[in-house]
């Protein structure tokens, strides 16, 4: 893996979107309170939906053709979901005019919480995209980002870029990263490759120094030990061929950590003696979120999706 490879974030910016104004002229059916086809004055844009008091409020779609500078013709832009007096509001689909996809719950014209994003270029089976935490549309939070090269980053994400903690996997090569520099590119952390049994890399400012695993008949650790614990940031293999990446305390996973199951499914959030307990994301082995919400002792409590 390349470990200084940065993510082109996809700012998903959905503000000015909707139509500069809501004029224009009923159709069909009931346009105040009931459902019917509104048309703008511009003849481009069309909702078909439901309507409470002359709004758009409810279920309904809104369709804009877009004229993109390095195109003569218009391409469509539209919003599948809810709304509430004439904005996205609830669960929705918004295909923006280069194709891009997101996906998920909407307040006020902007993804918020967890959904998820296609970008153009690429299509689930192999291509680019994300699953996990939004803010004001941006990637914000937990989150899984998929690469057109089949490798990923799980981790945080701050206003659409990768921050603070994080793993990239490429095939058997694992770096899990401390920080990162402010160009987005991993500053601080270990490299890890299944090819090399006895040693990993520790990753200090571009630099990579070699260091011996510490194993045992049931483990294997990379990272700090004082006085046989495991402290601070580090990996480690066990018997059931789980694998953690995460801060270590006392010879217990606690606070931010990842676990990359046998089967391959990844466990991203806060940990607490060993067990999820916060909040925290499972994904299935492509990324999909299974579940996203509360734990409390490695059990789930309650759930945001």
């Amino acid at each position: 893996m390349n470990i200084y490879k940065i993510i082109l974030v996809l700012i998903l910016v959905t503000g000015g979107i909707f139509p500069d104004e809501k004029k224009g002229v009923c159709t069909e059916g009931d346009c105040e309170n009931g459902k019917g086809v509104f048309v703008f004055d511009s003849g481009l844009d069309v909702y078909e939906g439901h309507f409470r008091d002359g709004s758009f409020h409810g279920f309904g779609k809104l369709t804009m053709k877009k004229f993109l500078p390095e195109s003569k013709e218009p391409v469509f832009a539209n919003y599948e979901g809810y709304f509430e007096k004439d904005k996205f509001s609830g669960h929705g689909i918004y295909t923006q005019a280069n194709g891009d996809i997101l996906k998920g719950e909407f307040k006020n014209n902007k993804l918020e919480g967890v959904g998820s994003a296609i970008v153009a270029d690429g299509y689930l089976e192999s291509g680019t995209y994300y699953n996990g935490q939004f803010k004001n549309s941006k990637f914000h939070g937990l989150g899984f980002y998929h690469f057109q090269d089949n490798s990923y980053y799980v981790g945080e994400f701050v206003e659409g870029k990768m921050k603070q903690f994080g793993v990239f996997v490429d095939g058997d090569s694992f770096t899990l990263v401390e920080s990162f520099s402010s160009e987005g590119r991993p500053e601080y952390g270990l490299v890890i490759n299944k090819s090399q049994s006895d040693e990993y890399q520790i990753l200090k400012a571009k630099k990579l120094l070699k260091k011996k695993f510490t194993k045992s008949d049931s483990e294997i650790h990379a990272g700090t030990v004082i006085n046989n614990k495991y402290i601070g940031p580090g990996y480690l293999l066990n018997s059931k061929k789980q694998i953690y990446f995460g801060n270590f305390k006392n010879n217990k996973r606690n606070g931010m950590g990842i676990v990359i199951t046998k089967q391959g499914f990844i466990y991203a959030g806060n940990y607490k003696d060993d067990y999820l307990d916060g909040y925290g994301i499972k994904f299935d082995k492509e990324g999909d979120i299974i579940y996203s919400g509360l734990w409390k002792k490695g059990k789930r409590v309650s759930a945001s999706k």
